[in-house]
């Protein structure tokens, strides 16, 4: 019953809070993979040929593992909507949570 009364009702309103940075994200993921993208096409255009387009697809496939260009990604939004400025602040939080 406390559940119903207490929490139902603002359930959406949580859902939206939490899905407003996860939707930054995914618009940065779409611009840095854009940006690679359009990056590539022109180092293409210079020296073209079949090893360098490999190389370079190579490069974009791998991009989602790449630390350091994704990190904005993950950051997108939550300065804004949580008042940190990096997600190890949730790592740590949950690590905490579960050695308690």
């Amino acid at each position: 019953k406390l559940l119903k009364v207490s929490i139902q009702p603002y359930i959406s309103s949580i859902l939206d809070a939490l899905m407003e940075p996860t939707s930054r994200g995914f618009f940065e993921v779409r611009d840095l993979f854009f940006r690679e993208l359009v990056d590539m096409s022109k180092n293409l255009l210079n020296d073209g040929n079949k090893e360098k387009l490999g190389e370079h697809m190579e490069k974009i496939s791998m991009l989602a593992f790449h630390p350091v260009k994704m990190q904005s990604c993950y950051e997108k939004g939550l300065q804004q909507r949580f008042d940190v400025s990096s997600p190890s602040v949730f790592v740590q939080r949950a690590q905490i949570l579960m050695r308690e």
